[in-house]
């Protein structure tokens, strides 16, 4: 938390009256780029890249463009290795190349890394995975899609989000959306702050994420409130 502390004080200040600190969670955010850039936190090792993109290209042979069938391939086999019955993957997939930018929560071994440009029969796809506490196995893993909710989020928590984004993300409703470093930070860092749980925030400019996730008490959606497109999900 301490390394937070130099860069993020303000808000991870605020943010720790909610967190128990058994969780030891920090956050990590992308520079936006197009594509889920090439990444890595300090926890990743050259064999987890390795075996995450052969996964990937195997996935996506078996399966072609099924969006869900590649994740959960990808989480499964990477569990299998890396897992443990506490600590398990998430995999992010964007089908096309856009902007776009993450805040999200991640154990302190700093296990989370981006990847682009490594998939052979989906070329335009690119990657985010993380490892977090999670099972390997549970009914509230969910695959977040464009456009869906979760039976906790409602319309209070729509709203929420709705005025985050009309409050920081920048521009007129109507133009284009860039996925903005900071934008995204302080509407991730407000909608933590104003419901008092960890939500991670991923933004893209076409509505093209979707989340293979570990979530809790229903709480994860995919929404565009202004001219960016938001997934959003808690997972403690």
């Amino acid at each position: 938390m301490k390394a937070l502390l130099c860069i993020l004080a303000l808000s991870v200040l605020t943010l720790s009256a909610f967190i128990e600190p058994e969780s030891k969670t920090q956050l990590s955010t992308s520079k936006h780029a197009l594509q889920f850039n090439n990444f890595t936190g300090a926890g990743v090792k050259s064999t987890h890249l390795t075996h995450f993109i052969n996964f990937a290209n195997s996935a996506s042979t078996f399966y072609k463009g099924d969006v869900a069938a590649n994740a959960q391939y990808i989480k499964d086999n990477m569990d299998k290795i890396f897992g443990s019955d506490s600590l398990n993957f998430f995999v992010v997939i964007q089908t096309e190349e856009v902007r776009f930018s993450w805040l999200v929560w991640v154990t302190n071994e700093n296990l989370v890394g981006s990847l682009s440009g490594i998939n052979r029969v989906n070329p335009d796809w690119s990657y985010l995975f993380l490892k977090f506490i999670a099972p390997a196995d549970s009914d509230d893993y969910v695959l977040i899609t464009p456009g869906s909710k979760g039976e906790g989020v409602g319309q209070d928590t729509v709203d929420f989000i709705t005025d985050l984004a009309n409050i920081y993300e920048g521009g007129e409703a109507g133009d284009e959306c860039t996925c903005n470093d900071y934008d995204t930070m302080n509407i991730g860092y407000g909608l933590i702050n104003g419901e008092g749980r960890a939500w991670s925030t991923i933004c893209d400019a076409e509505g093209v994420t979707n989340a293979h996730v570990y979530t809790v008490d229903g709480l994860w959606i995919s929404i565009k409130p202004k001219n960016c497109y938001y997934t959003l999900y808690v997972s403690q």
